[in-house]
């Protein structure tokens, strides 16, 4: 005790100093895990080789309370990259959808069938505008992808010129005249001329029928 009492202005200054350590801690914490967050989304981009190794020294020596602060820098640089591709993706895939829309839906095909068709086949293939995203803010950029990732964005628009031509494909097949199913005529043939004859009749039947499209015998 009498230790105790006669180190207490040392104490109370650790004690202090511990306080102000961890009130520092909590303040930088969610900055450091936001830097951690983007640095695993820019994975992919030459913004992620630049920052790793300052993030593995801050890991490595323990450089998180340091001043000044080394994260803020690196989390601004990390969203500005991401921020850049992110809206570099999506007008990519906005201008390359605007465009193959407008050539599915002035095709003749397209406009002969109807509206719930065509529903149904953009549907079907996946075809949708993507959202607009929002990358004003760090918490946003992460946000959107946490939704999806960059490279699920580029996929999806890679993916675009083999879904609109299957959609016209599909579209193409709707229109396709339905194949009849017909019986040739009867009889009896007993010499040329009855084959002939059978022969004009079998002709003229199919001749009527292919009027509406494709004849199975």
């Amino acid at each position: 005790m009498k230790a105790i009492h006669e180190n207490k202005e040392q104490l109370a200054q650790q004690i202090t100093e511990w306080k102000s350590l961890h009130d520092l801690i909590h303040q930088r914490l969610p900055r450091w895990k936001q830097l951690v967050s983007l640095l695993g989304f820019a994975a992919d981009l030459p913004v992620a080789a630049e920052v790793q190794p300052e993030v593995t020294a801050i890991e490595h020596d323990r450089k998180l309370l340091s001043d000044p602060d080394p994260v803020p820098g690196m989390v601004e640089k990390l969203t500005s990259a991401l921020r850049a591709a992110l809206n570099e993706a999506h007008a990519k895939f906005s201008a390359d959808y605007d465009t193959r829309l407008t050539a599915l839906t002035e095709s003749p095909t397209w406009k002969q069938i109807t509206q719930p068709q065509r529903h149904e086949i953009l549907g079907a293939n996946g075809i949708r505008l993507m959202p607009k995203i929002a990358v004003g803010t760090t918490e946003e950029v992460l946000d959107t992808l946490r939704h999806t990732k960059l490279s699920e964005l580029r996929a999806i628009s890679d993916a675009l010129p083999t879904r609109f031509h299957n959609a016209a494909t599909t579209a193409a097949k709707l229109l396709e005249p339905k194949a009849q199913h017909i019986s040739l005529p009867g009889g009896t043939i007993k010499n040329d001329d009855d084959l002939k004859a059978w022969l004009t009749d079998a002709e003229d039947c199919i001749r009527k029928k292919l009027k509406n499209g494709p004849v199975i015998l």
